[in-house]
């Protein structure tokens, strides 16, 4: 049978399972044994289906494909994965008899990699050019003999013509592009006392079940949902989701239910239906359903953590949808998860924006330190201007020096004029520690009146204690700039001279900090150190002469 004979009741089945596939292998972690498990049940029925000698011909149009002349197959999801394999750069899909397993779960990995990469990736072109998938081929740029000699050899068979022994004569017509070999598919017809090509393959449930070849009803609810052309109708329609979901999250099969939760998550954000109150309805739904499963709520997470690729930022934006409630859940895993995952939080919170800052606001206040100091660096890497309030409230309350600085460092970050006037009335507080703190968290602040405090602090002796003065040289060489060098220059200044011991530990520190600074006016003061200073400065500001080379 030729690939024209393949009929769209027999390859729709296989689209589907290479949708579900592609899906997996997007949603899933690799890990999870859940995407092992739909990815084999696919690669069984293709195995299954490609058994017989039939060569499968696809065209990817925009919303489905082209199953030989005038079949068209579209539905939920075939649209998504002709785009997939459009975007990487292929039009015209052939698959060969004799498929392995193996074979078509590289074939999918790469697909996964191409829909996920910002720009066209070569991987999926090279391997369908190559030896690497030698029953996957593209119609575009595949290894057309190769499809060419099959198909010869299927219209042989056909038409009773003693088949070719070898690959063909490589002459003139063997130069013509694929066309040439789809037109002996159309030209021969199979003969009518040949069976249809489904009553070759093992039966659904001998395959992979009693759904194999059964088209997913959650499709078909998803399209109703994105038409719905009313409240109750979108209403009716989640009900018959949360319906389907339920028996397939018992056997553990997540796929079907991160997808829809997806687009329920756009629905959210009023991308659904135009119907005024969808939104919420669509909101209440995804909440349901996300946090009605732990495994289900751990993917939905666990994939806005995935590298910067398009299903992460879906995920982030389905976290957006969820709201406040899975704040609590990203804030553990910000500090029990990888340092990626650390430094992946503060960016997922700036997205999801004032739904997430009162969750911190109110970690504010929780009796564990460490809490305390994760929410006030929190709010400072989201730079909300809402936090000022509670975190100038924690800078007069708190005791634990931790806490202070983190409060101290995340209002220098939010930079507002009313953060700034605290830090700088902060540094003569009475409190060493809050004008310690204050010291440090101006240091991460380029605005001028900041910068200009710890200058202040740094050239009068008198104004504030030695730890807090140790903590602004330190501050300003963070910051750099010929102000702060000035100042550092003009503390080295202090009438008694270059050697008296007192003052030796904060000299030191000045000179550290100036070694760290670039510009003639930090080497002249440095050369200057090494002539008038005592042994222990003289050394000191050797080495950080050579830290300037």
């Amino acid at each position: 049978m030729s690939g024209a004979g393949w009929r769209a009741a027999t390859a729709m089945p296989l689209l589907l399972e290479l949708t579900r596939a592609l899906r997996a292998r997007r949603f899933y972690l690799p890990e999870d044994p859940a995407q092992a498990s739909v990815l084999q049940r696919a690669a069984r029925v293709w195995t299954a289906a490609l058994a017989r000698s039939a060569v499968l011909s696809l065209h990817a149009e925009e919303n489905g494909f082209e199953l030989g002349v005038g079949v068209q197959l579209s539905g939920p999801g075939l649209g998504d994965l002709s785009r997939a394999l459009r975007d990487a750069g292929v039009s015209s899909l052939v698959v060969l008899p004799g498929l392995r397993e193996e074979e078509f779960l590289l074939f999918v990995g790469l697909l996964a990699r191409a829909a996920d990469a910002a720009a066209p990736e070569p991987g999926l072109m090279r391997a369908l050019a190559t030896a690497e998938l030698p029953h996957i081929c593209s119609g575009d740029a595949g290894p057309i003999s190769l499809v060419r000699e099959e198909l010869a050899r299927e219209g042989a068979r056909e038409t009773g013509r003693p088949e070719p022994d070898g690959p063909q004569d490589s002459g003139s017509d063997s130069d013509s592009d694929l066309s040439s070999g789809q037109q002996v598919q159309a030209d021969a017809e199979p003969p009518e006392a040949e069976a249809p090509i489904e009553s070759a393959l093992p039966s659904s449930h001998e395959i992979t079940g009693e759904l194999a070849f059964d088209a997913n009803p959650i499709d078909d609810l998803i399209a109703e949902l994105e038409r719905s052309p009313s409240l109750a109708n979108y209403e009716r329609v989640c009900r018959s989701i949360a319906s389907e979901l339920e028996q397939r999250m018992h056997d553990k099969d997540y796929v079907d239910a991160y997808r829809t939760a997806l687009v329920l998550g756009r629905h959210s954000a009023g991308l659904g239906p135009k119907l005024v109150q969808v939104p919420r309805c669509a909101s209440d739904t995804l909440r349901n359903l996300v946090f009605g499963s732990e495994e289900l709520l751990r993917i939905s997470v666990q994939r806005a953590y995935a590298p910067a690729t398009g299903s992460a930022v879906e995920a982030v934006q389905l976290l957006v949808a969820l709201g406040a409630e899975i704040v609590p859940r990203l804030l553990e895993e910000h500090t029990r998860g990888s340092e990626d995952a650390q430094a992946l939080t503060p960016g997922i919170l700036v997205v999801m924006g004032d739904s997430a800052l009162p969750v911190l606001i109110s970690e504010l206040g929780a009796e564990s330190p460490a809490r305390v100091r994760r929410a006030a660096r929190l709010l400072g890497e989201m730079q909300h201007p809402r936090a000022e309030s509670p975190l100038i409230s924690l800078l007069g309350s708190s005791n634990d020096d931790g806490i202070l600085r983190e409060a101290a460092r995340s209002l220098a970050r939010i930079g507002t004029r009313r953060s700034i006037t605290t830090l700088c009335d902060a540094l003569t507080s009475r409190r060493g520690r809050v004008a310690w703190a204050a010291a440090y968290g101006l240091g991460w602040t380029g605005e001028q009146r900041g910068r200009a405090a710890l200058c202040e602090v740094v050239r009068d002796p008198g104004r504030s204690g030695d730890q807090v003065r140790l903590q602004a040289v330190s501050s300003l060489a963070r910051l750099g700039g010929a102000d702060a060098i000035e100042a550092l220059a003009d503390s080295l200044e202090e009438s008694g001279g270059w050697n008296r011991k007192r003052v030796r530990g904060f000299r030191l520190a000045v000179v550290e900090a100036l070694g760290r600074m670039q510009g003639e006016r930090a080497r002249s003061v440095l050369e200057r150190g090494m002539r008038e200073g005592d042994r222990f400065l003289r050394d000191a500001c050797e080495k950080a002469l050579r830290g300037l080379q």
